[in-house]
């Protein structure tokens, strides 16, 4: 795994939907270069426990 990199451990579903899913990272917007998915990257926090 490269530096900066963050991979989800597991996804669980949400009986009560107030959570929000990995997807919800993700823009449904187009790419500038081929209209294609914009879906390779996403800005993310992360906090240690």
């Amino acid at each position: 795994m490269l530096p900066g990199t963050v991979i989800s451990q597991g996804l669980w579903w949400d009986g009560d939907g107030k959570k929000q899913r990995a997807n919800s990272l993700t823009s449904n917007r187009l790419s500038d270069m081929g209209n294609g998915a914009t879906f390779f990257s996403a800005t993310v926090e992360v906090k240690r426990q």
